[in-house]
Order: structure tokens, then sequence, then C-alpha cells
């Protein structure tokens, strides 16, 4: 049974998971905790704590429980893979910090975009303005003077008309484009979905770092549980919140059994980053991968923020830098006809 409707936000999953955590280290059962926690809510979070804790006592494990609650996939992921390894504390507190991380960055990138977009809105109007009013004048009075306009006016001018044409064409492009994702590309097997993403270029390069992060912090924590490499992979197989590795897990599987080392089989895989390979031999040879994958993850994440500060500080930029262009065309449009109608009285 799910939710009809998605009552927790960001937030709240990220607040609930700490507290929660937080609970179990002092020594609370997870049913205590969550009772517990059920009056520090709103009302209908209570709720679903309520049906929470019925789910959980009918056997239901608890990342199936919280995605019941619409909770988001990276902490189901951590879930699913901490009731093997054993270690929920951990996944309860990393699944949090992860949800925070990705709120920091989306905070920024609003803040970063939100007088941009304004301006950039304020500026629609105004050029939508000229298109139905001010431009149709000026060719009026061009053609009523009998005067011929130049060809460089005539580009801007058209220029000028088609843009918020142009920008509502935009709109519902990517809004179709969006739709047609949902409804059919989504349901694309996950390793030709995941071609299609390296095949972007602002973005191949980020994507084998989230693949590679997601992996070895995963495949880390179930080391250190006791696992084998070949248990840890059945896992990844057997988990429902993230098809690719459900695909991937097979296939690695398949290659070990046929006695390809694992760090040749992720050398060759092109979903992965390039150091992967070499940090797993590494770990093998001094008999201690769980350990170095857990490091190298951090190393990762370190990376991804990196990549997103420095998109941070170029899209700020460019937005500006496109709306004065913007306000250039504008002021140009309006002031060259008046000038070329001054110069023929």
């Amino acid at each position: 049974m799910k939710r009809q409707k998605r009552r927790w936000s960001m937030e709240s999953q990220s607040v609930f998971l700490l507290k929660l955590s937080e609970l179990l280290q002092h020594g609370y059962t997870l049913s205590q905790a969550m009772e517990f926690l059920r009056f520090q809510l709103a009302p209908k979070l209570g709720e679903d704590i309520d049906y929470s804790l019925k789910q959980l006592k009918s056997g239901v494990p608890l990342h199936d429980t919280f995605e019941s609650l619409h909770f988001h996939r990276d902490i189901l992921g951590y879930l699913y893979f901490a009731e093997r390894h054993g270690d929920l504390v951990f996944a309860l507190k990393e699944g949090a910090m992860m949800i925070n991380r990705k709120l920091a960055n989306t905070n920024k990138m609003k803040k970063v975009v939100q007088y941009p977009l304004m301006l950039f809105s304020f500026l629609f109007i105004l050029f939508f303005v000229m298109t139905t009013v001010l431009l149709p004048q000026f060719q009026t009075l061009y053609s009523s003077m009998g005067t011929e306009i130049s060809l460089p006016l005539i580009l801007l001018m058209k220029f000028v008309g088609a843009f918020p044409y142009g920008c509502v064409i935009l709109f519902l492009l990517g809004s179709g484009s969006y739709a047609l994702y949902r409804m059919y590309w989504r349901k694309k097997p996950p390793i030709q979905q995941m071609n299609f993403w390296l095949n972007i270029p602002l973005i191949k390069n980020t994507i084998p770092l989230f693949n590679s992060y997601f992996f070895s912090v995963h495949l880390s924590n179930l080391l250190k549980g006791g696992l084998s490499v070949h248990d840890c992979l059945s896992l990844f197989e057997r988990q429902k919140h993230y098809p690719f590795f459900q695909t991937e897990a097979a296939f690695i599987k398949g290659q070990l059994v046929g006695g390809t080392a694992l760090e040749q089989i992720m050398a060759e895989r092109k979903y992965y980053d390039s150091q992967l390979s070499n940090v797993i031999a590494h770990g093998q040879s001094h008999g201690d991968l769980g350990k170095e994958l857990g490091n190298h993850s951090q190393f990762i994440l370190e990376r991804l923020e990196q990549i997103v500060f420095r998109w941070l500080n170029i899209v700020q930029p460019v937005l500006f830098s496109l709306i004065g262009l913007l306000v250039l065309m504008m002021y140009l449009s309006i002031m060259l006809p008046m000038l070329k109608m001054m110069s023929t009285i």
C-alpha cells in the first residue's frame, strides 16, 4: 500500500532521520524512537508514523515502510543496505547528510539564479509589449513616410519580435520532452538510459562520479559487515531503488564467475570513475577493501561538491551577460528606428 500524497518535505525527512539516529544511539529501540518522535511532529506526519509502526509490526522492512511515505530514494538505498549489514544508525545519519547536501546545493543554485530569472521575466514582459505595441507602430510610421528600413535594423526588429514567442516555444518543448521522458524514456533499460546521459557533454564526466560514489559507499559498508563481494553484489541485484545497479550487479557477478578480476571489470566499465579500479586493486592487495572504498567515496564526494561550486560560479555571470545582451538589443531596437526617422526629417 502506497501513500497517495507526499507530505514529507526533504527538510522534514532529514530532521526526522537525524533525530531517529540520535535516539537509537541513546538506547531506544526503533519502535520506541519512532513513537517518541511521533509526538514532536505535525499531526499529519504523526499519522504517517502510526502507519509506519503498523507496517513494521506486520513484518514490512524499514526501507519499504519509508518508501510508502515517498521518502527520497537515496534514503531508501541506505536503509536497504543497512538492514543487511546491520549499521542502521550510520545509514540514517548518512542518508540525512546526503539529503542535507542536496538541499544546500539546491538552495545555493536558487540564490544564484533567483535574481537573474526575475530580471529575465521582467524583460520577457517588456519584449512582449514591444512586439505587440511599439514595433508595429514603428513599421506603420516607416510605411507612411516611405522610408526604407536597413537590413540590420530589420533583423534586429525581427529578433526582438520573435523573442517572446521563442521563449514560449522553448518552454513547450521542454515540457513536452519531460512528459515524454516520464511516459516513455524511463521505461527503457537502465543501461540504455545511462548510455544516453553519458553522451551529454555537460554531465558526462559527472555521472561516473555519482555511480562510483554509490557503489563505493555501499560496498564498503557491506564488506565491513562481514559479507563477501559476491554476497554484496547479490544484495545490489535484489534492491529495487536503483535499477541501473541491479543490472550492473548481475553483469559483474557473471564476469567474476568467469574468472575476471573485480578491478579489471571496473576498469573496463565506462560508468565509473577511472580511479575506482585502482582503489579496488590496492584495497584487495592490502586486505582492507572495505576501508579503502569508504575513504574513496569521501574523496569522490568532495570532488562532486567542488564541481557544484564551480558550476555555481559560472552560471550567474552567464545569466547576467545574457540579460545584458538582451537589454542592449532592446535598447537598440527602440533607439535605432528613432534615430533613423530623425535623420529623414
